[in-house]
């Protein structure tokens, strides 16, 4: 075996393809990770007993899959100077005072406390100059999205139609069959694309089908992209919804309520487009001047935005819903936001297209989201200012980064504006974003 002068060689079981065979029930399953990173990440085990061995190397362990059997887990460790994190249910009981420490040895929850009742983890054996690290809930799912492998093996599912949609993923993932999805006798068809319309280039020439950037070939490609990451759902949606409400945001949203409804007349319709956890949508219903509705494709979002709102006593009218089939009439609004979710779309022109359908004649779309061009020192500069602590931190420097990878360039957010209803547009970059501004024009 070879390795790079350096550094420890990886192995990675993930979600099981069918022809794996998970550990048995009732056996000790042995993990072993001498100057190597071994990870066992989704539905790998049936097992509640455990023997890891690590010398300067690191184990990852989850232990939230339905499958494993009940009772308490029990993991015996003789690990030294490596680490082991274990990936476990939110009110889970990690009982670790069994374990014998030689050496600087160090123990981090970083993610919540147990709750009574909860699956016992009993942890025992030696750390030598080692440290044990939980993960739970929302940070325990969030800690298992950023690794490669979990892409990987999300493009691998896509790619053999094992799973055409996120929602299949999330169903087949409280079920107990990740992306061993058995074939139940029927293909999805996705759905079929018109010929695609082409915009202009920065010059202000047609494009033509063999333009490098933004082609139908490569927004196919960025499409798929967009569906690699889980719909905000349970208890990820609503860690990130404490994420995002500390006071210093909320001061932030309240000021960006102020400014983009600037020049509104009172009474107009306002609609926060992929609003999460409702933060601005509250704001702006809060100065008591707009009609406020929010359309978000998560439920809980949904659920999320509406206790929010009860708690704030503002009267906004949050829905669950499409951005590309949106259940409102044509021109229905005034001003459509939508923050830090477009890259998300994985129709983008057909976002755009609803939302000049529901437009009203001289009604105003802004789209805020991170640019493709946005540098580390930038990123790093904009969660410093969002005052989220070192673990948050930490994480959000970590999903930044990734998200940066499914944006889109002031030049190729321009091109997807030219081939919308809206035909034109304008743009500016702030920091790590960018703003668009679309205006549907009143028919001649």
């Amino acid at each position: 075996m070879n390795l790079e002068a350096g550094k420890p060689a990886m192995t990675t079981d993930t979600y099981p393809a069918a022809s794996q065979t998970p550990a048995a029930v009732g056996e000790t399953v042995r993990i072993r990770a001498h100057n190597r990173s071994v990870r066992k990440l989704g539905h790998w085990t049936t097992a509640r007993r455990f023997d890891v061995r690590a010398s300067r190397g690191s184990v990852i362990l989850e232990l939230r899959s339905p499958r494993i059997e009940r009772g308490d887990i029990e993991i015996s460790l003789d690990i030294d100077r490596s680490m082991v994190k274990l990936l476990v249910p939110d009110d889970a009981i990690v009982d670790h005072d069994d374990v014998r420490r030689i050496g600087r040895c160090g123990f981090v929850d970083w993610s919540g406390s147990p709750a009574p009742g909860g699956r016992l983890v009993r942890v025992v054996g030696e750390m030598r100059g080692s440290e044990l690290r939980v993960n739970r809930g929302g940070i325990a799912i969030v800690s298992a999205m950023l690794t490669g492998e979990y892409l990987a093996d999300l493009r691998r599912a896509f790619r053999v139609n094992r799973i055409s949609s996120l929602k299949d993923m999330q169903e087949a993932y409280r079920e107990g069959r990740w992306t061993t999805i058995e074939d139940r006798g029927a293909r999805h068809e996705r759905p079929r694309r018109g010929p695609d319309r082409i915009g202009s280039d920065d010059r202000g020439q047609p494009m033509s089908r063999g333009t490098t950037e933004m082609t139908s070939e490569t927004r196919s490609a960025a499409d798929r992209r967009r569906l690699l990451l889980p719909e905000m759902e349970g208890m990820t949606a609503r860690w990130y919804a404490r994420l995002r409400g500390t006071p210093s945001q909320i001061a932030v949203c309240r000021e960006q309520a102020a400014q983009l409804t600037a020049g509104l007349p009172d009474g107009a319709d306002v609609l926060e487009v992929a609003p999460g956890p409702g933060y601005l949508a509250i704001e702006m219903a809060r100065l008591a001047r707009f009609q406020v509705t929010g359309l978000d494709i998560s439920r809980t979002m949904v659920e999320i935005a509406r206790e929010n709102a009860t708690t704030a006593g503002a009267a906004v009218d949050f829905r669950h819903g499409d951005v590309t089939a949106m259940p409102f009439a044509d021109e229905s609004f005034d001003l459509i936001v939508c923050q830090a979710a477009f890259k998300n779309f994985r129709r983008p022109v057909s976002a755009l297209d609803e939302m000049h359908r529901v437009l009203r004649p001289g009604g105003l779309a802004v789209i805020q989201d991170m640019r493709r061009d946005a540098s580390a020192a930038e990123i790093d500069q904009e969660v410093k200012g969002q005052e989220l602590g070192v673990l948050n931190g930490f994480i959000t420097r970590r999903i930044l980064a990734r998200l940066r990878n499914r944006a889109y360039s002031t030049v190729q957010f321009e091109r997807l504006v030219a081939e919308s209803s809206f035909a034109t547009g304008t743009t500016r970059t702030d920091g790590i974003g960018l703003e668009v501004r679309a205006r549907k024009m009143p028919s001649s």
